[in-house]
């Protein structure tokens, strides 16, 4: 993980197999970070890693997460980068089940196109 003071801008990375509960931890481990701000925006790159099929009650349980911290993530974006059919498949079902306040998410394939986004270039 790295959180990037000066571009304003953080960048979650993920790799080999990736649980719920690994993503839950990035979450909060995101929000403990002492460089984070509540309005900083972020990338969740998961191109270099295996997710196992997540269920309805998991992606359910992550907006839960999302929604009990969205007090700590003040209208921040949050770009989600996938690699693959199923990923780019999950993180839009995600977003469909989980309207969050004060968050705003998008799926990409490019994570250019993702920074950009996050950053309000586009």
């Amino acid at each position: 993980m790295v959180v990037d003071k000066l571009s304003g801008i953080a960048r979650i990375t993920f790799s080999g197999r990736v649980t719920h509960n690994d993503v839950v931890a990035a979450i909060f481990q995101l929000l403990d970070h002492p460089d984070f701000r509540s309005d900083m925006p972020s990338v969740w790159d998961y191109r270099g890693c295996e997710v196992e099929g997540f269920s309805e009650e998991e992606m359910r349980q992550l907006g839960e997460v999302a929604h009990q911290t969205s007090g700590r993530h003040n209208e921040a974006r949050l770009a989600l980068v996938a690699g693959s059919d199923l990923q780019f498949g999950l993180s839009r079902m995600f977003i469909m089940l989980n309207e969050i306040v004060h968050l705003e998410f998008e799926v990409f394939r490019d994570i250019n196109e993702a920074e950009r986004w996050a950053r309000r270039e586009v």
